[in-house]
């Protein structure tokens, strides 16, 4: 067999060493002889010797379009501009009309009363006969009824059971802008927030009895649509209706007169016994 040459020192090895006996160096067989390895061309490149690469290249560098179409980004014209402007402005007047309408549900109106303390039930049956004695009187006289005393009157007749988010602690009766028209008021709790119901009403003559028709309504200093103030004016009816016999003798009044501290009433002529 051919004895294979070491390339290193000449030595001439026997076929079947893998290592030169004299010097160490690796022995490769003719056939074993790696190619040298050549890089081949892309066929791309090979085709276009100027192929389109990402980003600006020194060949052929990009344009504005294309660098901006590459960032994603979309040309538009001014009609689309401007169109864009006006619908983030009627959002963003949407949403400030939004926070100035819950800002002026929050804000306490201004003839709220101060809390009166509830009567106890001697109280209460005071009141109720000093209303019934002057309903009996045989001569007209004014009977005024302070609106604190109409307030500890209600507070105990009222029964305020708690609530979930939207509680009511109490409900106040109040005067009008003029001598026919009282308020008829509920302080709530909406989330631990104080929120005030108002419904004004106006005092009429219907007949033998003297009638409250609710004219306008609002939470706090937000006014309420029309429509929605007979759907709340019977919280008051409902409130009305734990007063018992002291209402009865208000409605056969004559008149009453709405002062600033106190509901006058007038009894034309004594009840028949």
């Amino acid at each position: 067999m051919n004895p294979l040459t070491c390339p290193a020192c000449n030595y001439a090895n026997e076929s079947n060493r893998v290592f030169c006996q004299n010097c160490g160096m690796r022995l490769f067989k003719k056939e074993e002889e790696p190619a040298v390895p050549t890089k081949k061309k892309k066929k791309r490149d090979a085709e276009d010797p100027v192929a389109p690469r990402r980003g600006r290249t020194i060949d052929k560098p990009m344009s504005r379009e294309e660098l901006h179409g590459r960032a994603g980004g979309q040309r538009h014209s001014p009609t689309e501009l401007f169109a864009s402007a006006i619908s983030i402005l009627i959002r963003l007047a949407v949403i400030a009309a939004l926070l100035a309408a819950i800002i002026q549900m929050l804000r306490p109106p201004a003839d709220v009363p101060p809390v009166a303390p509830a009567f106890d039930e001697a109280q209460a049956k005071a009141f109720e006969s000093a209303i019934s004695a002057a309903r009996n009187t045989p001569s007209a006289q004014v009977f005024p009824i302070p609106f604190k005393n109409a307030n500890s009157f209600l507070a105990q007749r009222i029964d305020l059971k708690p609530g979930g988010l939207v509680r009511c602690l109490r409900c106040y009766v109040a005067p009008g802008a003029a001598p026919d028209k009282f308020t008829f008021g509920s302080e709530q709790h909406m989330i631990a927030m104080p929120v005030y119901v108002h419904i004004l009403f106006s005092l009429h003559r219907d007949g033998q009895a003297m009638t409250a028709r609710p004219e306008a309504m609002s939470i706090g200093r937000l006014p309420m649509p029309s429509f929605a103030v007979p759907w709340m004016a019977r919280t008051a009816d409902t409130t009305a209706q734990t007063v018992g016999s002291a209402l009865e003798h208000l409605r056969k009044a004559s008149s009453i007169k709405i002062s600033a501290d106190a509901i006058n009433v007038i009894w034309a002529e004594p009840a028949m016994k």
